[in-house]
């Protein structure tokens, strides 16, 4: 993956966005999950068949994104992950040039709870709690060298998204120095696309980056794997 400064910012980038940005939908309680669920999940989640030719990493969790994610399940109004999850599992990050994606499936413990948590996902508070919340706390891991600005955050849904669904895509511009001391700035967009079918909360997040700018996620390789993940949702989700 090609990076500014050597810190692996994109990366980063794409490790929170994966995590801070959703609430509830991206938590980790192992110590409530059942084993069907698990099955569940990782029958829906993107796996490396999916994706020939794009090389693989392992998804990346931490204790204070999980803190993140708490204050701002609090401030959007969904519910509490570790009041709510029966299981959580994280696709690996899938990573080919400049295009990186990864997904996720939460398994709630009712229908009900999946819908309020997609209220939250869908209300007016969302795009200013991300703001406020996991703006600073994306800029405070970012790494010394590593600056992260020009940070905006819009709702995007496009017609092919499936039903009981949410979308915004946050564009910023990562800047940093290069090992021989000169200053380099990439774009990135990150899209986040997510949707409730039975209990199961399915998430995709696409990135892309560029040092050209008018950057942004194919639309393409979007619709292909949230249908992907839509219709293995509907044969497994329970």
């Amino acid at each position: 993956m090609r990076t500014t400064s050597g810190m692996g910012a994109a990366a980063l980038v794409l490790a929170l966005v994966a995590g801070a940005g959703q609430p509830a939908w991206a938590s980790t309680s192992a110590s409530a999950a059942s084993a069907a669920a698990r099955v569940e999940a990782a029958k829906i989640n993107l796996v490396a068949g999916d994706l020939p030719g794009w090389d693989r990493s392992p998804h990346v969790t931490s204790s204070s994104g999980n803190a993140d994610r708490n204050q701002l399940a609090s401030c959007a109004g969904t519910r509490q992950p570790g009041s709510v999850d029966v299981v959580d599992i994280n696709a690996p990050y899938f990573d080919k040039g400049d295009a990186q994606v990864t997904s996720s499936v939460v398994v709630v413990r009712t229908r009900n709870d999946g819908l309020q948590d997609l209220a939250g996902m869908k209300g007016k508070k969302l795009l200013p709690c991300v703001q406020k919340i996991s703006v600073p706390y994306l800029k405070s891991q970012a790494g010394t060298g590593v600056k992260l600005s020009g940070i905006t955050i819009t709702r995007a849904h496009p017609s092919w998204l499936p039903p009981s669904s949410f979308g915004y895509r946050i564009s910023l511009v990562i800047s940093g120095k290069t090992s021989s001391g000169a200053t380099e700035k990439e774009d990135l967009v990150s899209d986040t696309y997510g949707f409730l079918v039975g209990r199961a909360q399915v998430e995709l997040v696409a990135n892309e980056i560029s040092r050209s700018g008018s950057v942004k996620p194919s639309p393409t390789l979007e619709k292909r794997l949230v249908h992907l993940l839509d219709t293995r949702a509907n044969r497994y989700a329970g």
